[in-house]
Order: C-alpha cells, then sequence, then structure tokens
C-alpha cells in the first residue's frame, strides 16, 4: 500500500517540472488547530490547507481543495529550493511561508527537517 507522502507526490505531479525530483513532501493548514470547527469559515475566508512540494529545484507551495489537502489546485508560492523552512517544535509546529503563519498537520512534522538537511547538503 502507498504511504501517505507517495499519494501526496501523486497528487502533486501536475505542478512538479521534468527532471524534478522530490525530495519531500508536508501538509500545513493556515488555521490554528484548535479552531477545526470553525474549519469552513476559515476556508471561506481564504483559509485551508497547503500542500508544501520539496524538490531538488524549488519548493512548491500548493493551494488544495478547502477541505482537503489531498487535491492541489494551483501553485500559490514558488520558494528558492535554499529556503529553509524550520524548525518545528510545540504542540503546533508553525512556520512562516511569505509572512503567512501555517501550521504543519502532525503527521507530516518530521519532513520539514527532511527539507531542511537537504540545503546545506548541496
Amino acid at each position: 500500500m502507498a504511504s501517505v507522502e507517495d499519494k501526496l507526490v501523486r497528487a502533486a505531479r501536475q505542478f512538479i517540472e521534468p527532471g524534478e525530483d522530490v525530495q519531500t513532501v508536508f501538509v500545513a493548514q493556515t488555521f490554528w488547530p484548535p479552531l477545526f470547527a470553525l474549519i469552513g469559515i476559515f476556508s471561506m475566508l481564504g483559509g485551508g490547507y497547503r500542500l508544501v512540494v520539496v524538490t531538488s529545484q524549488r519548493i512548491l507551495v500548493l493551494k488544495t481543495n478547502w477541505s482537503s489537502y489531498r487535491h492541489p489546485k494551483s501553485v500559490l508560492a514558488e520558494l528558492p529550493r535554499k529556503t529553509r523552512l524550520g524548525p518545528v517544535s510545540g504542540p503546533f509546529a508553525a512556520i512562516d511561508v511569505l509572512g503567512q503563519r501555517n501550521y504543519v498537520v502532525a503527521g507530516t512534522r518530521n519532513n520539514v527537517a527532511v527539507a531542511d538537511s537537504f540545503v546545506g547538503a548541496h
């Protein structure tokens, strides 16, 4: 069975250029985690999930379907590959992307450190 990361990479494949190797992928949300009860309101106001795809060439921040991070819709931002995203810590593991606070989803938090580990390797 494919891992969650494999499924996310497949979903993002349309945004990845030929020759780019995906190094890692993780999910972030723009709303504060305890506010899940109000997710519908935040999503309508532009909040929601972000799928962050780290390739050998760049970092893609993908806007996703308002209700699910598994359905990327468009490129929200493209960051230089040398960008460090972490470290993340604490119960809500916040990172800043383009001046906006994003909270890394628990199951993919370790992937932020993986992304950063490639920055010094090249």
